[in-house]
C-alpha cells in the first residue's frame, strides 16, 4: 500500500529561501551587466556634451544637427533700383528708371554673418552699399528742389543706398526632426535695420541738388531654414541649405515711413566648411522727410561663397 512520507529534512519555506539565496547573485549580476551594456551603448551613440542637452530637452539639441555654427557669407548682389522720389512742396515725382535712366543692375558687395547657438537662438548680421549713376537727356518737364528739368536738359543722377541689419531669430515655433539628416524650422524674427539714402540730381553746368536720409527701423518677421546632410546621395556635395526670411517695420526718422526686407538663398556645401550660394535680396524703403519723398527699393540676384565653422 503506497504511503506518503515527508522527510524530516524537507521544509518548503526553507527550500524556497535557499533557492532565492542561490539565485539572487545570478539575477543581480545579470541586471548589472545589462545596465553596463546600455550605459556603454548610450555613451558610444551620444557625445557626453550632447547627452546632457538631450536629457534636459528630451530630444536632440535645438540647433541644426545638435551643434552651434558660425557662418560667413560674402558675395555680389546685382540689384536694380526702382521707384519714385520728389523734392519740394507739390513737386512732381521722378521715376528712377523712366526719368533718370537708373535701371542697370549694379554689382554691390554684400556681407553676412550668421551665428546659431546650440539652444536654437540665431543672430544674423548683414551690410551692403549700393551706388548707381547715369546721365540722360531729360524728356518732359519736372523739378527736383531748386533744379528745373526740361526736355533736352543734360541731367546727371547719383544714388547711394547703404544698410546694416541685425536680426535675432528666436527658437523655432515649428520644427521637423524625424530624420537625423534633415533639419527644418520656422522661427520668429526681431531685428533692427538702419538705412542711409543719398540722392543727387544735377542739370549739368547749371544747378545741383542733393538730399540725404538716415532712417532706423525695428523689424518684425519670420524665417524658414532647411538643412540637409546629403550623405553621398548627391555627388560632390556634403550638405544643402535653403534659407529664407522676410521682415517689415516702421521707419523712425523724419516724417516716418516703412522698410521691407526679403532674403532667400540656397547654399551648396562641398565640405563641412566651404560652399557656394545663389539667391535673391530685396529692400524696399518708403521714407518721408519734410518735403522730400522716397518710395523706392533694390531687388536682384545674389551670388557668393560661404565659410562655416
Amino acid at each position: 500500500m503506497p504511503t506518503s512520507r515527508t522527510s524530516a529534512d524537507s521544509n518548503p519555506a526553507r527550500d524556497m529561501c535557499c533557492a532565492l539565496v542561490i539565485a539572487s547573485p545570478l539575477v543581480l549580476g545579470s541586471n548589472a551587466a545589462a545596465q553596463d551594456s546600455e550605459s556603454s551603448s548610450s555613451t558610444n551613440e551620444i557625445p557626453v556634451a550632447e547627452s546632457a542637452d538631450v536629457a534636459a530637452a528630451g530630444e536632440r539639441p535645438p540647433a541644426p544637427f545638435g551643434r552651434g555654427e558660425l557662418t560667413f557669407k560674402a558675395g555680389v548682389w546685382l540689384p536694380r533700383l526702382g521707384g519714385l522720389s520728389s523734392l519740394g512742396t507739390g513737386a512732381p515725382e521722378l521715376d528712377f528708371d523712366l526719368d533718370l535712366s537708373l535701371r542697370d543692375a549694379e554689382p554691390t558687395p554684400n556681407f553676412e554673418v550668421i551665428y546659431v547657438r546650440r539652444d536654437g537662438w540665431k543672430m544674423h548680421l548683414d551690410v551692403f552699399q549700393y551706388e548707381g549713376t547715369d546721365t540722360v537727356d531729360f524728356v518732359g518737364s519736372s523739378s527736383f528742389g531748386s533744379v528745373s528739368l526740361q526736355t533736352g536738359d543734360t541731367v546727371k543722377s547719383d544714388v547711394s543706398i547703404s544698410s546694416l541689419g541685425a536680426e535675432l531669430h528666436l527658437p523655432s515655433i515649428m520644427r521637423y526632426e524625424d530624420d537625423p539628416d534633415v533639419d527644418f524650422r520656422i522661427s520668429p524674427i526681431l531685428g533692427l535695420r538702419v538705412a542711409h539714402t543719398r540722392q543727387v540730381v544735377e542739370e549739368v553746368g547749371v544747378a545741383r541738388e542733393e538730399y540725404k536720409v538716415d532712417a532706423p527701423a525695428p523689424m518684425f518677421g519670420a524665417s524658414l531654414d532647411l538643412a540637409w546632410k546629403v550623405n553621398e546621395q548627391l555627388p560632390l556635395l556634403h550638405r544643402v541649405d535653403i534659407a529664407a526670411g522676410t521682415s517689415f517695420g516702421p521707419a523712425l526718422s523724419g516724417d516716418g515711413g516703412s522698410m521691407w526686407h526679403v532674403r532667400a538663398d540656397i547654399t551648396l556645401s562641398f565640405t563641412a566648411n566651404v560652399g557656394l550660394l545663389f539667391g535673391y535680396r530685396l529692400l524696399e524703403l518708403d521714407l518721408e522727410d519734410g518735403d522730400y519723398m522716397w518710395d523706392a527699393g533694390l531687388q536682384g540676384l545674389f551670388v557668393g561663397a560661404m565659410l562655416r565653422f
